[in-house]
């Protein structure tokens, strides 16, 4: 069940305000925090979406235009491999800065241990 804070309305300086516990403003503070991190990871993934439909596009209408012999012998193939392999790599120079990972499961703990020689 959905837990909802029970505020206590009040008039301060003439002004509407709301009274809350300190448990309650704790909880409503770490939820504020999570959803922040949340819209983060959306943006990420909206961003990361959008860059695999970009080279997906672009294969699509390499293979469409037939710029190999539309043969299925080992020259065509490579040829057609090649150009694939152009739009990827391609598509890695031009995306030099990483999109920022909101997520801290995504990526290894790197943090080092501390040197207990002592």
């Amino acid at each position: 069940m959905a837990w909802h804070p029970q505020p206590r309305r009040m008039r301060l300086d003439g002004a509407d305000a709301v009274m809350l516990t300190l448990d309650d403003y704790e909880r409503l503070d770490t939820i504020r925090r999570q959803a922040g991190a949340q819209t983060m990871r959306i943006h990420t993934l909206r961003q990361q979406l959008a860059a695999a439909s970009e080279l997906l596009e672009q294969i699509t209408q390499a293979i469409a235009q037939d710029g190999c012999s539309a043969r299925a012998d080992d020259s065509s193939v490579a040829c057609m491999c090649q150009t694939i392999a152009a739009i990827l790599s391609s598509s890695v120079a031009g995306s030099s800065q990483r999109p920022h990972r909101a997520d801290p499961g995504d990526e290894p703990d790197r943090r080092q241990e501390p040197d207990q020689t002592s």
